[in-house]
């Protein structure tokens, strides 16, 4: 039995022919490089979310805001590492 189930999804065209195009050039199907990034992402998105209580007060919603930009520069960090090694 799979761990993959088959889902339908309306994306714009130019963001179809940017997968395609990035799909083509690095040789993964457009599945694979949906799933990579949809997990990439959501698994930000689930940190960001769980820190909410289930009725946030206005407080929350500034420790949340606090939180989100936290994680996003977090990721931006690692890219620029990222970057920095790729130089040499």
């Amino acid at each position: 039995m799979s761990d993959y189930t088959r889902i339908s999804i309306t994306i714009p065209k130019d963001v179809k022919a940017r997968l395609d195009f990035v799909s083509t050039k690095t040789g993964y199907s457009r599945s694979s490089m949906i799933n990579k990034l949809l997990a990439n992402s959501l698994q930000d998105i689930e940190k960001i979310v769980s820190y909410l209580p289930e009725n946030p007060t206005p407080d929350d919603y500034i420790a949340f805001k606090a939180f989100s930009n936290r994680l996003l520069m977090e990721r931006v960090n690692a890219v620029g590492a990222d970057n920095n090694e790729t130089k040499d």
